[in-house]
């Protein structure tokens, strides 16, 4: 099909500049449709489920790029889909849940991303960077609020209204991710950026970007051949010196307590710790999986919690119990091949880095079938020449 794209581009030059164009600004606009989840910056808690404007964006993504993607992209895509209709049609579920159709748009965003070419990503790396500054002008544009807000919390959390429907911790994971995207790896803009922040949403999760990156640079020094112990020793060197700025920075003892309070009755880790157990005696789940948006009806009839909950917080459980075993192996899979793609064969340093630091994240936050993880992961399948 490639081959019959070519030579009829070569026939109609004008053809193949509006082709070239519309590839282009789907992979640019798609990072910025996807912040803008929540335009009129309500609360959380008045954000409606539906269409938004990111899943037209997707749609059109999909329509330009899934083409292109190559054979084991596309393999992945049918294994990934027939995996979520038989776990709805095994277990009943009757109707058509978001959670489903959100599985379908994300294995469509993934298959779409994968026929990215070169001039592609360079185009979603710079929508990747609008985007991010996009979330940060209206961070610090709500900065009243969020002083305000934080102050009355007794986590001394922000809650201020977000253009992100998931909330400040998605919000503040989401700009750290397509940051990684945009810059790769750079010890101090990193360093930076947590602190900032951290500073304006008091987000730990975004902490985990550090651990990333330093795995990430530990695979690269062991893969040039430094042995794993010279591997650790400079990575741990790097990772202590970005430590020594974190703590001339920041407020030292704020930050320890923050963290310490996971270990002693944070709310929020509490309320982790009992969606973890709704889903470790959901065993019966593991094998076929329930079905996507099983967990919310699990999490319901729980009766733990007041607030709406329809996720694990932990996008691996979250598989193991939506999907099954096969679902679960499925998504890593994805994870670890686009990542050795994205590292190895594109030598894309900012995609590598933005996976690893989506599949870590994973541990704590629920982004496992969001759309921005599915546009990462799937361009980390896709080709690596430049077109002439």
């Amino acid at each position: 099909m490639d081959n019959m794209l070519t030579q009829s581009s070569q026939g109609d030059p004008a053809l193949a500049t509006v082709g070239a164009f519309l590839h282009r600004s789907s992979f640019f606009l798609f990072p910025i449709a996807y912040v803008v989840q929540n335009p009129s910056l309500a609360a959380y808690n008045e954000v409606q489920s539906g269409l938004k404007i990111y899943h037209i964006f997707a749609a059109l993504l999909f329509l330009v790029s899934a083409y292109r993607a190559s054979f084991r992209a596309l393999a992945v895509f049918l294994v990934f889909v027939s995996i979520a209709t038989f776990g709805n049609v095994y277990n009943q579920i009757p109707e058509i849940t978001v959670r489903f159709m959100n599985a379908v748009g994300f294995a469509m965003v993934f298959l779409a991303a994968a026929g990215a070419t070169p001039e592609d990503r360079d185009a979603a790396k710079l929508g990747a960077a609008v985007a991010a500054v996009l979330l940060m002008l209206t961070t610090l544009w709500q900065l009243p609020v969020i002083i305000s807000t934080a102050a009355t919390n007794v986590e001394g959390r922000a809650l201020f209204p977000t253009l992100m429907a998931g909330g400040i911790n998605i919000q503040a994971s989401t700009i750290i991710i397509l940051c990684l995207f945009w810059i790769g790896f750079s010890g101090l803009v990193l360093t930076g950026l947590l602190v900032l922040v951290y500073f304006l949403t008091q987000s730990r999760s975004i902490f985990l970007a550090v651990p990333a990156v330093f795995l990430d640079a530990l695979g690269r020094r062991y893969q040039r051949g430094q042995g794993l112990r010279n591997s650790v020793i400079g990575i741990v060197g790097i990772f202590g010196a970005v430590c020594v700025l974190y703590f001339e920075i920041i407020d030292l003892d704020k930050l320890v307590n923050r963290f310490y309070s996971v270990f002693s009755g944070d709310a929020g880790t509490e309320g982790r710790s009992l969606l973890y157990s709704i889903a470790f005696r959901s065993s019966e789940c593991y094998v076929f999986g329930c079905g996507f948006g099983s967990a919310s009806y699990l999490i319901d009839d729980a009766n733990y919690f007041e607030l709406f909950e329809d996720n694990f917080h932990n996008v691996y459980l979250q598989f193991l119990v939506e999907s099954g075993v096969s679902g679960l192996l499925v998504y890593l899979y994805m994870l670890v091949s686009s990542y050795i793609g994205a590292r190895n064969r594109l030598a894309d340093s900012g995609l590598s880095i933005s996976i690893i630091c989506v599949g870590v994240m994973g541990l704590v936050e629920f982004n496992g079938l969001e759309f921005l993880t599915a546009f990462l992961i799937g361009m980390g399948f896709s080709r690596g020449r430049y077109s002439a």
